[in-house]
C-alpha cells in the first residue's frame, strides 16, 4: 500500500475495543473508524478499567501501524429535533460519547449535523450550532466531524454549504470539521465522475471550508441512483456511482493525508468484504 495513503475501515467494537485494533491490523490498514458504544441505544455503560487498559495496550502494540482513529457517533443523536426531551437527551450522549473518546484518546469525532423535523433548516442550524457551542468548551482535544448527509425528509447537511453555515455560526469553529460521505454525497445531487465536475468540488470545498477542514471521508457506493437521496451504501464498483470517482479522490493530492475509510457491508463476512474492497480502491491508485 502506498505509504502516504490513509486508507481504513469501520471496525466493530462489539467484542471489545481492543477488537476494532485487531481487525484493522488484519485488514493491513493504517487507520480505522469505530463506535464509542453501541449506536442505537441511549444507555452507556461505564468504561470497564479493564477494557481500557486492553484499549491501551493494543494501541501501543499497532502505534506504528494503525496512525488515525476516528470515532463515530450514535445515530439517535439529532442535535436539531424539535422535541425537547430528545435535544436533550442528545446533547447528553453527545457529551457522554466525547467523554468516552477522550479516554480512549480519540481527537477525531463524526457526528451527522441532524434532522430539523419541518421546523425548517435555519432553525435546525442555529440549534446545532447551539448544543456545539454549549458542550464542546470541554472537549478543546476534540474535533467534531460534521457528515455530509444523504438529503432525505428533513436532514440538514445535504449541501455543503449547510455544513459551513453551522460551522461559521458556532463559537469555536476550531472544533469543527467535515466528513464527505460519497454515497451521500452522489444521492443528494454530487456527480464528481468528471475530472472537471470533481476539480470543481474540491475548489468548492476549499472556498465554503477550506481543504483543513476536511478531516475524514467515508468512501461507499450507492444503491441509490443519483439524486435520489437513497442512503445505501454499497461495495465499491458494484453500485451506482461510477468507478472514475473513486478514482478521483483515491489519486487527487490534495486528498492523500485524509484518512479514507470504507463503511461497505459487511458480507459475507467482515474480513472478507472489507479485505475486497480495500483492494478495489488500492488497485485505483496510480503509481
Amino acid at each position: 500500500m502506498n505509504k502516504r495513503l490513509l486508507l481504513g475501515a469501520h471496525c466493530s467494537i462489539a467484542k471489545g475495543y481492543h477488537q476494532a485494533l485487531e481487525t484493522a491490523h488484519l485488514l493491513e490498514t493504517n487507520c480505522l473508524q469505530m463506535f464509542v458504544k453501541n449506536q442505537r441505544q441511549w444507555q452507556m455503560p461505564s468504561l470497564d478499567e479493564h477494557k481500557l487498559i486492553l484499549w491501551q495496550e493494543t494501541r501501543n502494540k499497532f502505534k506504528n501501524k494503525i496512525t488515525h482513529i476516528i470515532a463515530h457517533a450514535s445515530y439517535l443523536i439529532n442535535l436539531a429535533s424539535d422535541n425537547t426531551e430528545t435535544r436533550k437527551r442528545s446533547k447528553i450522549s453527545l457529551r457522554q460519547e466525547l467523554q468516552r473518546a477522550q479516554a480512549l484518546n480519540i481527537n477525531r469525532y463524526v457526528l451527522h449535523p441532524g434532522n430539523h423535523k419541518g421546523q425548517g433548516l435555519q432553525t435546525g442550524i442555529k440549534l446545532i450550532a447551539n448544543a456545539i457551542n454549549e458542550i464542546m468548551p470541554d472537549f478543546p482535544d476534540i474535533t467534531i466531524l460534521l457528515e455530509t448527509t444523504a438529503g432525505a425528509g428533513t436532514s440538514i447537511g445535504s449541501k455543503i454549504e449547510q455544513i459551513a453555515e453551522i460551522i461559521n455560526k458556532s463559537e469555536c469553529p476550531e472544533n469543527l470539521g467535515c466528513c464527505l460521505d460519497t454515497c451521500h454525497l452522489f444521492v443528494s445531487g454530487y456527480d464528481l465522475s468528471a475530472s472537471q465536475a470533481f476539480d470543481s468540488f474540491i475548489e468548492k470545498l476549499d472556498t465554503l471550508l477550506g481543504l483543513n477542514k476536511i478531516d475524514c471521508i467515508h468512501i461507499n457506493d450507492s444503491v441509490g441512483q443519483f439524486c435520489s437521496h437513497l442512503d445505501r451504501h454499497w461495495h465499491i464498483g458494484e453500485g451506482n456511482i461510477p468507478l472514475r470517482t473513486f478514482q478521483h479522490i483515491m489519486n487527487h493530492k490534495k486528498l492523500i493525508n485524509i484518512p479514507k475509510i470504507i463503511e461497505t457491508p459487511k458480507s459475507p463476512t467482515t474480513i472478507q468484504a472489507d479485505k475486497k474492497n480495500l483492494q478495489t480502491l488500492r488497485n485505483l491508485i496510480k503509481t
